[in-house]
């Protein structure tokens, strides 16, 4: 029982070897701020997200 270098994850060692390589994130934007397109309309914002424009009421 337990991990050793150079072998697998899971029951039987064939999963991953190379570790998950992480990107820290460290300034106090949101996830998806990098990119983000926001336009003020008479006082509605209409940002891109996923699924395409979102209006937003400020």
């Amino acid at each position: 029982m337990g991990w050793r270098t150079g072998e697998g994850l899971g029951r039987h060692r064939e999963g991953t070897v190379e570790p998950i390589i992480i990107d820290f994130k460290t300034d106090r934007k949101g996830l998806v701020a990098e990119g983000e397109k926001t336009q003020k309309s008479g006082g509605m914002v209409v940002m891109k997200d996923l699924l395409g424009d979102t209006r937003c009421l400020l």
